[in-house]
């Protein structure tokens, strides 16, 4: 796990969203079982109120700061790349 990764995650809440790493703890400081992430999308925080987790309405994503374990992980989410546009004459 690197700063900046996007993980697709299953949350303890038993909902799948989309995590973004933005740091690590000082137990553990190499993300060998675990990093701090917070969510990507508004709609993740919409699921996660809808599951029960007490967020406030109107909590921006970058906001929900939590726990990410690996056994929580699911998928790394990868940026679709643009296709190079054909030069014509």
């Amino acid at each position: 796990m690197n700063i900046g990764d996007v993980y697709l995650s299953r949350t303890l809440a038993g909902v799948e969203v989309r995590q973004k790493v933005v740091g690590f703890y000082d137990e553990d400081p190499y993300a060998k079982e675990q990093a701090k992430a917070c969510l990507v999308s508004p709609e993740a925080v919409k699921l996660l109120r809808d599951a029960g987790v007490p967020y406030e309405k109107g909590v921006q994503p970058h906001q929900c700061v939590g726990v990410l374990f690996k056994w929580q992980i699911i998928k790394k989410v990868r940026r679709k790349r643009k296709k190079r546009k054909r030069q014509t004459k």
